[in-house]
């Protein structure tokens, strides 16, 4: 079985890595983007099942990337 992956979209790097810690304990396959533009890149490569993001952040915005992945 594989293990659902998870995208992490924060600027905030200290939320991010706790976000990140207690998604692995719990054993998804985690990685993080810490703007909206590494966001929408993550994505584009990795195509995670799930992704949470920080909804402001500059200069690209979590709705961006929301509206990215929509695509």
């Amino acid at each position: 079985m594989t293990r659902q992956k998870i995208l992490i979209v924060e600027d905030e790097e200290r939320l991010a890595r706790i976000l990140s810690l207690v998604l692995r304990d719990n054993g998804y396959d985690v990685r993080t983007a810490s703007d909206g533009e590494a966001g929408m890149a993550a994505w584009k490569q990795w195509h995670p099942d799930l992704v949470l993001t920080d909804l402001k952040m500059t200069p690209v915005d979590g709705m961006a990337v929301l509206r990215f992945g929509r695509l």
